[in-house]
């Protein structure tokens, strides 16, 4: 193969009746690099989320991990940072992208209510924008 940008080959082997597959990626040294940390992404508090970097052949986070992917599950806006490196660990360029945390909503479904059977009653919830009720 002689590939003019960074290209990732897959391989099938067979065996009788029993397939495996792998794959290998070629980087070419010297290539220019173009870190992308990926969209900005909002989540609620309590959640994580995947980011995922592209653009290079080795990475390192802010956050000291050295994948191309991280899970993060901040509790405020967090900006990660991620530097991306060429094979050789000379070039480098790098991304920033921000997790936005909105806080969960504090949702009061009233108090209890007591009724006769027969009897109907109108139940209020308060502290968000929108609710769904589970009537049964």
């Amino acid at each position: 193969v002689n590939p003019t940008v960074e290209t990732t080959y897959t391989v099938v082997g067979t065996t009788g009746d029993c397939q495996n597959t792998d794959s290998v990626t070629v980087f070419l040294i010297g290539s220019e690099v173009v870190a992308n940390a990926g969209e900005d992404q909002t989540i609620c508090n309590g959640s994580e989320t995947i980011l995922t970097a592209t653009g290079g052949a080795a990475y390192v986070w802010n956050t000291g991990a050295t994948t191309a992917s991280i899970t993060v599950n901040p509790t405020n806006t967090t900006t990660y940072t991620v530097t991306a490196f060429d094979p050789s660990g000379t070039v480098s360029d790098s991304d920033d992208v921000t997790v936005t945390v909105n806080e969960l909503p504090i949702v009061d479904a009233g108090t209890d209510v007591t009724i006769t059977e027969g009897e109907s009653t109108t139940l209020t919830a308060n502290g968000a924008d929108s609710y769904l009720w589970n009537t049964g």
